[in-house]
């Protein structure tokens, strides 16, 4: 049992008692009144919290099925055209970028990609050449080598690759470019092994679908 102030007299009441036994007052319900309010305005507070919450969620979920369905795959290839000075013609390209990177001993380091480009030349003719990152390719320009390439799931081959003029290493020229665009156009993927300095073959993987080259 527990004494109350009565809210008339002050007089000490108990918590038992129905009115105060000095000046008769009854008890007052404010405690409970009270009680009861803050039990009400916590279920308010809590339900308007959930309902913020869901609203949220779904705007997230919205958001982000909205940004994937805008989402499309990068083009297997890019094309883009320069002008010669010597002649003011136009050089045209088309590159495709790996699919992987290779790992390769210092100072080149990790995550080594490599772009495939085809190129239309007005004085040098039409070229295929892969380029690194950064590497040395064990092909010279005064004595071909020989690169494994295979196009989808068909048995690999062999073609003749030669480096540029300028002593770049991290560049390779395959030879026969007419018989390389030929199964480059009936194929998806191509994967293309280099010999590489200290690092023994290693090979790229190409996305070429679609291509639109003559």
């Amino acid at each position: 049992m527990a004494l109350l102030k009565c809210h008339e007299c002050g007089n000490e009441v108990s918590s038992q008692a129905k009115a105060c036994p000095k000046c008769g007052a009854k008890k007052s319900n404010s405690v409970s009144v009270g009680v009861l309010a803050a039990v009400i305005g916590i279920a308010l507070l809590y339900n308007f919290a959930n309902n913020v919450t869901r609203k949220e969620s779904s705007a997230a979920i919205e958001s982000s099925t909205t940004q994937s369905d805008s989402q499309t795959p990068p083009a297997a290839w890019q094309y883009f055209t320069v002008t010669d000075d010597m002649t003011s013609k136009t050089i045209a390209f088309a590159e495709s970028k790996s699919l992987n990177k290779e790992n390769l001993h210092w100072p080149y380091g990790r995550n080594i990609g490599a772009t495939l480009t085809l190129r239309k030349h007005p004085r040098h003719g039409k070229s295929v050449y892969v380029t690194l990152d950064k590497g040395q390719i064990l092909c010279r320009s005064y004595e071909s080598c020989t690169v494994s390439i295979r196009f989808d799931d068909r048995p690999p081959h062999q073609y003749s690759a030669i480096g540029p003029s300028d002593g770049s290493t991290e560049v390779v020229f395959i030879q026969n470019h007419t018989r390389f665009v030929t199964a480059l156009k009936q194929s998806k993927k191509v994967l293309i092994e280099l010999p590489m300095y200290q690092d023994g073959n290693r090979s790229w993987q190409f996305n070429v679908d679609d291509l639109s080259w003559q």
